[in-house]
């Protein structure tokens, strides 16, 4: 995209070129800046193909399937690939056909595959005969793409979409002053290596653990702030539970899996850790039994998080506002209030992610069963990209 200050003869040039397929997913999600969206609407004006795409093009499933049906998926990078590797490098176009049609050897083929992951060219190359293939017979999958090369646009795209997200991190950063500006800054680096580390593809996931048959505490976790909130799954045939803390003659009894509690109504309640055990009765009798911890915020720490959560009023959409502030809670160590900004984001727009983010913060907090449940989930929309299905942007 042209930059402030480009001349006119510049500006209309560049109004001849088409906008990448990520300039493009990032305005239709609403992710570009002010400035960057501004020129891409300023292309568009011009462009009927780049318009064209844009109508089209509203999940990340149909982004995928054109940058395998576009001749040119990628913005050329041709000087410093060639420059790297040298033009003999290269696979001749018979090389690249023989790949698409699975007529080259074990051997060849993971030659092949390890120069075209690394080169744009010869992928828009190797994307434009996989498009000349498909227009003679429309009614025959798109074959002869290896995953290595699904996971070089994933990659692209993936990275893209964490650029994002930090972008306007930055941004927020800049625009706040003083103690906010310094903390954000301080936990900048956090949050872009957790974004960067998340939004990969293959996304990371955890190993697997042993899950015992015990009562799974869901929250509290990590740190908390005035409200407290005692959470658990149902377990077996218990009909009530009880909920006391450590060194308190604090103790409540429900039916339910869940009590809420305001920190100012509990003495017990002050700035520090603290331990709860939960009991599961069926009647009279204790059937199980678990105890986790917690940490009170200080008045100090919550009201430095308050100001923080009203600095990030001003980022949209919604999606990458409740990712950031779940990045922010994160590294605050309120990892409690982290998952829940999460999920929400998530569930505005599923993303295995977001959903390594939050089984991140379980993983932390060495809660098993629900790290365990991300985790799944993580392979479950890994495995969506590699059948095609992909996961919703």
């Amino acid at each position: 995209m042209s930059k402030s200050g480009s001349t006119p003869e510049s500006q209309n040039q560049r109004h001849l070129e088409h906008l990448s397929l990520v300039d493009l997913q990032l305005y239709i999600d609403g992710e570009l800046s002010p400035d960057a969206r501004g020129q891409v609407e300023a292309h568009l004006e011009h462009c009927e193909q780049c318009r064209s795409k844009v109508d089209t093009a509203s999940a990340f499933g149909e982004l995928l399937q054109s940058v395998f049906r576009s001749p040119a998926p990628f913005e050329s990078d041709a000087v410093d690939e060639q420059e790297r590797l040298g033009s003999s490098a290269c696979p001749d176009d018979l090389d690249l056909a023989a790949y698409t049609e699975g007529r080259l050897s074990g051997a060849e083929r993971i030659r092949v595959e390890a120069h075209v992951s690394r080169c744009r060219d010869c992928l828009a190359i190797l994307s434009s005969t996989v498009r000349a293939a498909a227009a003679e017979d429309a009614t025959k999958p798109i074959t002869g793409l290896s995953e290595r090369l699904v996971c070089v646009s994933l990659k692209e795209v993936r990275e893209a979409r964490a650029d994002a997200l930090l972008s306007k991190l930055w941004e927020l950063v800049h625009s706040t002053r003083g103690d906010i500006r310094q903390h954000l800054r301080g936990l900048g680096d956090g949050i872009a290596r957790g974004f960067r580390e998340a939004f990969t593809y293959p996304t990371p996931v955890f190993g697997s653990a042993r899950v015992d048959d015990d009562l799974i505490v869901v929250s509290p976790f990590g740190k908390v702030r005035s409200r407290i909130a005692f959470v658990w799954e149902p377990w077996g045939e218990a009909d009530s539970y009880e909920v006391s803390i450590s060194d308190s003659d604090w103790v409540q009894r429900t039916t339910r899996c869940r009590i809420v509690i305001d920190r100012d109504d509990h003495a017990w309640a002050t700035a520090g850790n603290h331990e709860w055990i939960l009991k599961a009765f069926r009647g009279s009798t204790l059937v199980a039994s678990v105890s986790t911890s917690f940490s009170v915020a200080g008045e100090q720490e919550e009201q430095c998080i308050g100001a923080l959560e009203q600095s990030i009023g001003e980022i949209e959409p919604e999606v990458d506002r409740l990712a950031i502030w779940g990045g922010i809670l994160e590294q605050c160590g309120f990892c409690d209030e982290a998952v829940a900004s999460y999920q929400r984001s998530h569930h505005l727009r599923p993303a295995a992610g977001l959903a390594y983010c939050i089984a991140r913060c379980f993983n932390q907090s060495g809660l098993t069963p629900l790290r365990k449940l991300w985790n799944d989930r993580i392979i479950e929309l890994d495995r969506a990209v590699a059948e095609g299905t992909v996961e919703k942007r």
